[in-house]
């Protein structure tokens, strides 16, 4: 009789830390998972953040080509109303000196 409540006791035992393996196995399994579906989602919002990214440097690296095209041709305009300027003022001095300064 004492042997059958050992082998009881025994069995209980062997029962509670098969289950409490089996407990911490599945605990693990989960854990596993959601490492790995933390991961995924780390992975997708990187390569979302990525392309985001990629888009917002294409749009700046177009608008600094936009702004650098349009100060080129203000400059060329600038440029070309200086020459205008000069020309005219050019002409005016050199009628000035022919007027004034050498008699006519």
């Amino acid at each position: 009789m004492a042997s059958e409540m050992i082998n009881k006791v025994l069995a209980a035992e062997k029962a509670a830390a098969d289950r409490e393996a089996e407990a911490r196995n599945k605990a693990a399994d989960k854990v596993s998972a959601a490492e790995a579906e933390a991961k995924a989602s780390l992975e997708q919002a990187s390569a979302a953040a990525a392309e985001e990214k990629e888009k917002i440097l294409a749009e700046a690296a177009k608008r600094a080509e936009e702004i650098y095209a349009k100060s080129r041709a203000d400059s060329a305009q600038e440029q070309e109303d200086l020459k205008t300027l000069m020309d005219s003022k050019r002409d005016a001095a050199v009628s000035a000196v022919i007027h004034h300064i050498i008699p006519s």
